[in-house]
């Protein structure tokens, strides 16, 4: 990020960022039945389609609605069945994980959501409801309906860049039940750089 670009700021931007890569996922962001093309038109024949998509509805628990992609069985409900919750990086998508569902051994359920202001969750007005802590509890809430829905707490949470920030900033004042925490290239703001956003 450049100097003086808040976090609000570059996600609010990146929906609009014009290169390539973008394209592509946004390509992946929209409905798969609108995508038809997707399998045969992908970089890599491990781009993995999913097998059902999704919302969750926090709205009634002022939250937000976040699409999500699943790769695998609808339910893992046995323990030989490894259940993953992935979220991304700022200016992704859930589809931004079709390479890493594709390529897992086994049979796996691996869920991947769309933060708050990408793909197809909803993206509220204002830079007031882009501060990492909303991120959080949007991770938190998410955990929580994954662990209803499949009777168990995902096996592993697979978090890129900021998502992994923000739920370690959640999981500090509130526990979920979230398996193990894979963290890759994660920012590692401390509270106040979270509160203000990243600069």
């Amino acid at each position: 990020m450049g100097p003086g670009i808040s976090l609000s700021q570059l996600v609010t931007r990146s929906k609009f960022t014009p290169c390539a890569w973008t394209t592509m996922l946004r390509r992946c962001a929209q409905p798969f039945s609108a995508c038809s093309s997707f399998q045969t038109r992908s970089f890599s024949s491990s781009f993995a389609k999913p097998s059902r998509e999704f919302f969750f509805d926090f709205r009634s628990e002022g939250g937000l609605r976040h699409r999500a992609l699943q790769w695998g069985p609808a339910l893992a409900v046995s323990k030989d069945q490894p259940l993953f919750l992935c979220l991304h990086a700022a200016s992704l998508c859930a589809g931004s994980w079709a390479p890493v569902a594709g390529r897992l051994p086994g049979e796996p359920s691996v869920i991947a959501c769309d933060l708050r202001g990408h793909g197809d969750s909803d993206a509220p007005e204002g830079s007031a409801a882009y501060s990492w802590h909303d991120f959080g509890e949007d991770f938190l809430r998410i955990v929580r309906a994954i662990t209803a829905q499949h009777g168990r707490a995902p096996d592993a949470c697979v978090t890129h860049s900021f998502a992994g920030d923000t739920a370690l900033i959640a999981l500090s004042k509130e526990t979920a039940p979230a398996g193990r925490m894979i963290l890759l290239d994660p920012v590692l703001a401390d509270a106040e750089g979270a509160t203000s956003g990243a600069v």
